[in-house]
Parts: C-alpha cells; structure tokens; sequence
C-alpha cells in the first residue's frame, strides 16, 4: 500500500477535540472507525477512540497561474465524529 497523502483532522463534535490524521482514504458519513491517538497514550489516557462520521467538510482553494502564491492550491479536510 502506497504512503498516507490524505492530511485530515478528525474532530469530536461535542468537545471540539481533534487529531492530525494522514489517511489512504476519507472515511464516508454514517462510517465506522477506530482512531489510536499517540498523544493520549503519551497523557496516559486510554488511546483508543471509537467514532461515527457525521459530516466532512472539504476546505478547497483556488489554484490559478495568475497569482504564483495560490499555484499548488490547498485542500483540507475536516472529519467530524461522536463517539459511538
């Protein structure tokens, strides 16, 4: 399997909390995941977190040859989550 490119924050919808993610693929609405958190393992707090995905958000910017700052463009995703 090739290298994670997708950068994502998975964000709790509740408390705000969110994690840095590089991801294969992003997860649909309604789908299932299991996120371990280093960060939480390093606190010592449990580091397994079961989520439902209840909404992606995409933030796109516009890439155009005429402003050389924007020529590569940025995408962002957000993925919020509840826990189940």
């Amino acid at each position: 399997m090739s290298s994670p490119h997708i950068n994502a924050n998975i964000q709790e919808t509740e408390t705000g909390i969110f994690y840095h993610v590089k991801l294969h693929v992003v997860p649909r609405v309604g789908d299932e995941i299991e996120l371990f958190s280093y960060t939480e393992q390093r606190d010592k707090k449990p580091p397994v977190k079961n989520y439902k995905v209840v909404s992606i958000r995409h933030d796109i910017h516009e890439s155009t040859d005429a402003i050389p700052i924007s020529k590569n463009g940025a995408h962002s995703i957000v993925i919020y989550v509840e826990p189940v």
